[in-house]
C-alpha cells in the first residue's frame, strides 16, 4: 500500500502518510500479522520473573471451550507453518517475543522514532483506553462503562477516543465480539471498528499494549496523550487479567510495553489512569515516571458496579482542562457513584431499621470505608524513591527486626478487605511514620517527599495517604520471591530492595518453637463467662516475639465445630506482658432466627465495626455467585445495618470488589463450614474440614438482619491465636464459654 500523493510505502492500518501527512483513503480493516520482534531490536529484557496463573485455575466456562480450543490449535498451526517456511538460522528463538532472551531489562529511554509529520492535523488530546473485560464483563461492567461515553458530550473536534478491547468470554454490546480483538474509534454515532486482530490477542501481552500505543500515536495526532488501563489489578504483580489467555500484564511487561512505545522523557503521556485495584503504589509510579506526568490510581481495592461510571468523566473534557483537572473530576465522579450505591443498601435496611435510624443512616453515608483514590505527580517520584532508599539503608535490619516486624504486622495491608493477604502493600506514610524513631531525620525527608508527590488524595478511611509500598510479610513465598525480583528490575540501585530482601530472609530463617501455654495450659482459664474480661501472661521471651493476636468463637454442632465469630480486638500490655481479650458474644440473627453464620470483624475504628459475611447469591435460574456481605455496626448509636455486597472474583491472581444490589437476586444463602476437633482438645490451622454447613436459602425480599448477643442452647468455645515476629501462629486450647 502506497501514498497517493508522495508514493511513500504505508502500513495498511495508517490513516495518514508518515512522510507527507496526506490522508489515506478507503482504509480497510486488516487481519493482524505478527510483527518480527528481533533479538537486536528488543534484547534488553532478560530474566523477568513470571507471575504464573495458579495451577487450579478453572479457565473459561465450558460453553466456550470448544471454540477456544479450535482457535488455539489453528493459531499454533499457523505459527508452526511460518517457522518451518521462514526459519531464522542464526537465532531460532528471535521471533518469539516472550522468550527470556528477548526480555532483558531496558534501563534506557525508548528510541522509537516520531513518525508523525509536522503537517498532520493535530487535535488537542488523544485518549487511549486499554480495556480487558475478563470476568467483569460477564456482568456487563465493561460495556456499562463504555455505554456511558456519550459522543454528543465528547468534543470530537478536539478529542480522539481510541479503544482496544478483549480478554472476555463475551461482550454485552453490539460492536465488540469475543472472536477477535478490535481497536475502535469514537465517532458521532458511537464506537466504530478501525482495526481487528485475528486470532484473538492476549491482553496480558506487552507486545499488544505497545502496538496499541504506537498505532494510536501514528494515526491520531494530538498535542496531549492520555492512557487508561481498565480491569482487575494485583498490586506489584500486574494488571489486566485476560481470562481467555490465562495471563495478565505484569509490571515488568508494562515497563517493556512503554519502552517500546513513542513515549519517553521528552514526549510524555499527560496522565495514566489505572482503573484497577491496588495499583496506587510506588512501584507503578517508578515505572510510569519515565513516560507520564501524572498517575491516577487507588491504593486499595476499588469497586466495579453499574452505579460506578468511570469513563464518561474522562472523555468529557475541554481544551482548557489539564491532566490534574481531568483526574480530579474522575475521582469526584467516583465518589458520586458511592453515594448512588448507598441509596440501594439504605433502602434494603428498611426491614432491619426503624424509620429514624434509616434517616440517620442516609445522612451518615457510612459505606465502602476502604475506598481511596489519588493523583500522583510523577516528576516527584525520583526524590521519593531516593528518600525511601536512604531511610531504609540507615536501619539495621538484624538489630531491629522484631520492632520492624511488629510494626509491619499491625499496619493495614491493602487487599485484605477483599479477603486476600497476597499483595503485601501498605501505605507509605503509615509505615514510615510508625518506623520514624529508628531514623527520625531521614523519615521526615520521606514524609516531605511523599507530600510533594501526592498532588491530591481522597479517602474515606484514616489509613490511606496517597501512595503505597510493597513490603513482604503475609504473602506466599513464591509471590514474595517474584515481587522482589520485579522490584529489582523496575527500581535499580535501590537500597530498599536490599532491605526487604534481608527482612524476608530473617523472617524465613526462624524455626517455630512452642510457646509456654502450648506446652502447659495451666496458666490459662479453662472456661470464661459471657461478656467477662479474660487474658493471660506471656513469658519475657514470648513478649519480645509477640506481634499480634486474634480470637475465634466456635459453636459446637452435631459433634463438630462451626466458626461463628472472629476478631483481633486484643490488647497487649507490654509492661505486664499481658494479653487482654476483649471478648464479645455477638452473632447474627436473620429473619428472627439465630443461624450458623460466620461473622468476621474486619476493622474497628472506634466509631464503626465492619464485618464481612460469606454468602451465596441466586438469581431466577438458580445459578449462584459467591459474595461477601458487609455489615456495619454503629457503636455510639448501637445499631447495625447491611452495607455493600460484593461478588468474589474468580481469578486467584487478583482481588475484586464487584458491587451488586441484593434486590437483583432472588435468594441469599449464608455459607459456613464444619470442622473436626483434634483429640488433644487443641485447635490448629490443619483442622479437618468435615463438610459445608447446610443452610437455608432465604428470599432477599424483606430480609431482616440483626446483630445480637448469643444466648441459646448451643455450646461455644474460644481459641486465641497469637502470632510471633516470624509469622508463626500459636494457639491456646479450647476455652469453654459459659452462659
Amino acid at each position: 500500500m502506497f501514498c497517493s500523493k508522495c508514493g511513500n510505502k504505508l502500513d495498511p492500518s495508517n490513516k495518514f502518510c508518515n512522510k507527507c501527512g496526506n490522508q489515506v483513503q478507503n482504509q480497510q480493516l486488516n487481519n493482524y500479522q505478527q510483527p518480527n520482534y528481533s533479538q537486536n531490536q528488543y534484547s534488553n529484557y532478560q530474566n523477568v520473573p513470571t507471575y504464573q496463573m495458579p495451577s487450579n485455575y478453572q479457565g473459561p466456562k465450558s460453553g466456550n471451550n470448544l471454540a477456544i480450543i479450535i482457535a488455539i490449535v489453528s493459531f499454533l498451526a499457523i505459527i508452526l507453518i511460518t517457522l518451518l517456511l521462514i526459519p531464522d538460522k542464526n537465532n531460532p528463538v528471535s521471533n518469539q517475543p516472550n522468550n527470556p532472551q528477548n526480555n532483558q531489562q531496558n534501563n534506557q529511554q525508548s528510541n522509537y522514532p516520531n513518525n508523525q509529520p509536522d503537517n498532520l492535523p493535530a487535535k488537542d488530546r488523544t485518549i487511549m483506553i486499554y480495556m480487558t473485560g475478563s470476568d467483569l464483563e460477564d456482568d456487563g461492567f465493561a460495556s456499562n462503562d463504555l455505554d456511558d461515553i456519550v459522543p454528543a458530550k465528547t468534543d470530537l473536534e478536539n478529542v480522539n477516543v481510541i479503544l482496544i478491547a478483549g480478554g472476555a468470554r463475551s461482550w454485552k454490546n453490539s460492536y465488540i465480539t469475543a472472536s477477535e480483538t478490535g481497536i475502535f474509534e469514537l465517532t458521532e454515532t458511537g464506537f466504530e471498528k478501525v482495526k481487528k486482530y485475528q486470532p484473538v490477542r492476549n491482553m496480558g501481552d506487552s507486545n499488544l499494549l505497545s502496538e496499541f500505543l504506537n498505532y494510536s500515536y501514528n494515526n491520531y495526532r494530538a498535542k496531549k496523550y492520555d492512557l487508561i488501563l481498565w480491569n482487575h489489578g494485583a498490586g506489584i504483580f500486574g494488571t489486566n487479567v485476560d481470562i481467555i489467555s490465562n495471563d495478565m500484564l505484569s509490571i515488568t511487561e508494562f515497563k517493556e510495553a512503554l519502552a517500546r512505545s513513542p513515549f519517553n522523557k521528552n514526549n510524555k503521556l499527560e496522565y495514566v489512569n489505572l482503573i484497577a485495584c491496588l495499583e496506587g503504589n510506588l512501584e507503578y509510579a517508578i515505572v510510569l515516571s519515565e513516560y507520564a506526568n501524572y498517575m491516577v490510581a487507588s491504593e486499595e481495592v476499588s469497586l466495579a458496579s453499574p452505579e460506578f461510571d468511570k469513563l464518561d468523566s474522562l472523555t468529557q473534557v475541554a481544551t482548557t482542562d489539564n491532566a490534574f483537572a481531568i483526574s480530579k473530576k474522575f475521582i469526584e465522579h467516583y465518589v458520586e457513584g458511592l453515594t448512588e450505591y448507598e441509596n440501594y443498601y439504605n433502602s434494603f435496611n428498611e426491614y432491619s431499621l426503624s424509620a429514624s435510624d434509616r434517616e440517620y443512616l442516609k445522612q451518615q453515608k457510612k459505606s465502602f470505608k476502604s475506598q481511596t483514590y489519588s493523583i500522583i505527580d510523577l516528576t516527584k517520584i525520583s526524590d521519593l524513591k531516593n528518600a525511601i532508599s536512604d531511610f531504609f539503608s540507615s536501619i539495621d535490619v538484624n538489630t531491629n527486626y522484631k520492632t520492624i516486624a511488629r510494626i509491619r504486622a499491625n499496619t493495614v495491608q491493602y487487599g485484605q478487605v477483599a479477603g486476600s493477604n497476597d499483595y503485601d502493600s501498605v501505605d507509605i506514610y503509615e509505615l514510615v511514620n510508625s518506623l520514624r524513631s529508628l531514623s527520625p531525620t531521614k523519615a521526615d525527608k520521606v514524609l516531605n517527599a511523599l507530600k510533594n508527590a501526592v498532588k491530591y488524595n481522597w479517602s474515606n478511611n484514616n489509613y490511606s495517604n496517597g501512595l503505597a509500598l510493597y513490603f513482604p510479610y503475609y504473602g506466599k513465598v513464591s509471590n514474595i520471591t517474584n515481587a522482589i525480583g520485579y522490584r529489582k528490575i523496575i527500581s535499580t540501585n535501590d537500597a530498599y530492595n536490599d532491605f526487604i530482601t534481608k527482612f524476608f530472609a530473617l523472617k524465613s530463617s526462624y524455626s517455630n518453637m512452642n510457646w509456654a501455654f502450648e506446652e502447659d495450659s495451666s496458666s490459662l482459664t479453662s472456661s470464661i463467662k459471657v461478656n467477662s474480661e479474660f487474658g493471660f501472661y506471656l513469658t519475657k521471651e514470648e513478649a519480645l516475639d509477640y506481634v499480634k493476636a486474634n480470637y475465634q468463637i466456635f459453636r459446637k454442632y452435631n459433634n463438630n465445630y462451626i466458626p461463628i465469630y472472629s476478631s483481633s480486638n486484643i490488647e497487649f500490655d507490654k509492661n505486664k506482658n499481658y494479653l487482654k481479650v476483649n471478648y464479645t458474644n455477638r452473632g447474627l440473627k436473620v429473619n428472627n432466627e439465630i443461624r450458623n453464620i460466620y461473622l468476621k470483624e474486619v476493622s474497628n475504628d472506634g466509631e464503626f465495626i465492619t464485618y464481612s459475611i460469606p454468602v451465596k447469591l441466586y438469581n431466577d435460574n438458580s445459578e449462584s455467585s459467591l459474595a461477601n456481605l458487609t455489615y456495619y455496626f454503629d457503636i455510639k448509636n448501637n445499631y447495625g445495618y447491611v452495607g455493600e455486597v460484593t461478588l468474589v472474583s474468580e481469578s486467584d491472581l487478583t482481588v475484586g470488589m464487584i458491587a451488586v444490589n441484593l434486590k437483583d437476586y432472588k435468594y441469599i444463602e449464608f455459607t459456613n463450614t464444619a470442622y473436626n476437633i483434634t483429640k488433644d482438645n487443641k485447635y490448629t490451622e490443619d483442622w479437618k474440614m468435615v463438610k459445608d454447613v447446610e443452610t437455608t436459602k432465604l428470599k432477599t425480599e424483606n430480609l431482616k438482619i440483626e446483630l445480637v448477643d448469643l444466648a441459646d442452647k448451643y455450646d461455644y468455645v474460644a481459641v486465641i491465636q497469637v502470632y510471633d515476629a516470624y509469622g508463626n501462629g500459636h494457639y491456646t486450647p479450647l476455652i469453654k464459654i459459659e452462659n
